[in-house]
């Protein structure tokens, strides 16, 4: 029984790139925490916040109906906010990216192979993108 070294480095990129795909998935899941209770308090305050400054006033004297300004702080809060969120994950992980590709080059490797063509980081995107909508209505 013996072991094959060439099987192991021909599926090296596959492994490192598993491994960063782990790497950004971990940074997303705190800041979908971190959303999750931003809009929790959010939510909170805009139901509370608006009496105690009596900005209900203010609302009140625009043409909008309660109904319109309702809508508008949910929708804020549901879509703007996550949008927000997964513009910033992914700017983050392209961050990230650039970084460690950088320091692989200070020690004379290259990045290419083992960072970027095994994540797939297209797919995450689309993925955040489509779970904007879903994590709303849940």
């Amino acid at each position: 029984m013996s072991f094959d070294v060439s099987l192991v480095w021909e599926s090296l990129p596959q492994i490192v790139g598993g491994i960063g795909d782990g790497m950004l998935l971990g940074g997303v899941i705190l800041a979908c925490v971190v959303l999750a209770f931003v809009v929790f308090f959010y939510a909170l305050g805009t139901l509370y916040d608006d009496r105690r400054d009596r900005s209900v006033l203010f609302w009140k004297s625009l043409p909008l109906s309660d109904t319109q300004t309702v809508l508008s702080k949910v929708a804020a809060g549901l879509i703007l906010a996550p949008a927000l969120a997964a513009l910033g994950m992914i700017v983050l992980q392209l961050g990230f990216l650039i970084l460690f590709s950088l320091y692989a080059a200070i020690h004379g490797i290259n990045a290419l192979p083992y960072l970027w063509s095994p994540t797939h980081l297209i797919a995450m995107w689309i993925k955040f993108a489509v779970l904007i909508p879903v994590n709303a209505l849940w």
